[in-house]
């Protein structure tokens, strides 16, 4: 008997989900119930892994995935709580690389991100922003599943299924509303630039923060697959 993925427990919600499992052509699709079709810029190249597991190559020189700010509107978070997960094989470049994006720094929106060896959540605010932090939370050039939760004003980071020290620095105030106005990026901000370097698989976004739990469930499924 086959289980429909929506009928796991940690996956209940979930808004994107990207398996990438087209292995070609400059379109993948979300499996979630909501429709995200992202369109592949640069592009990024399709790769699979021994396993089968589908990934995506990033350049860091324009490569990136895009989704039309209509159809994203459902993941203009402001007062909510919020997922997002990611496996990543970063080549260790110094500087900002987006993860997801969907916002102007310092007027609206969000985007995870790393700098360097740090993992970092930004909301903005019409002029300012609020961000925390896990430091050297990233290890470069090996496979890791990386994830954030927003809870109220805290947050926490994730690597491989547990809890990794989050600096706060405050708080992560509510980001002011794009109102469908900015498009969903994977891998580059908004401006087109700070474009991520490296290999990355299964990017999911939940509108709740997932518990610790789900964090360990979602990595021990999948970490096989990814040498792990």
């Amino acid at each position: 008997m086959t289980i429909s993925t929506d009928k796991i427990g940690y996956n209940a919600g979930c808004l994107l989900r990207l398996p990438f499992t087209e292995y070609t052509g400059l379109v993948t699709y979300d499996t979630s119930k909501a429709p995200h079709r992202m369109t592949l810029t640069g592009p990024p190249t399709w790769l699979a892994m021994g396993s089968g597991q589908p990934y995506l190559s990033f350049d860091g020189a324009g490569d990136r995935l895009s989704c039309p700010a209509a159809s994203s509107i459902d993941l203009n978070f402001t007062f909510e709580d919020w997922t997002m997960l990611a496996w990543v094989y970063n080549a260790g470049a110094g500087g900002a690389q987006l993860l997801l994006d969907q916002g102007r720094v310092d007027v609206d929106g969000w985007q995870w991100f790393l700098f360097g060896t740090n993992i970092s959540l930004r909301t903005n605010q019409a002029g300012s922003h609020d961000e925390i932090a896990a430091v050297s939370g990233l290890i470069p050039n090996i496979w890791q599943l990386i994830g954030v939760t927003r809870d109220g004003i805290a947050g926490q980071f994730y690597r491989n299924g547990a809890a990794i020290p989050t600096l706060l620095n405050g708080g992560l105030a509510n980001p002011v509303s794009v109102a469908g106005g900015r498009l969903l990026y994977v891998g580059c901000q908004e401006a087109l630039a700070n474009f991520y370097v490296g290999f990355m698989a299964r990017p999911r976004i939940w509108p709740r923060a997932l518990s610790a739990v789900e964090m360990a469930q979602i990595f021990a499924v999948k970490r096989s697959r990814f040498g792990v």
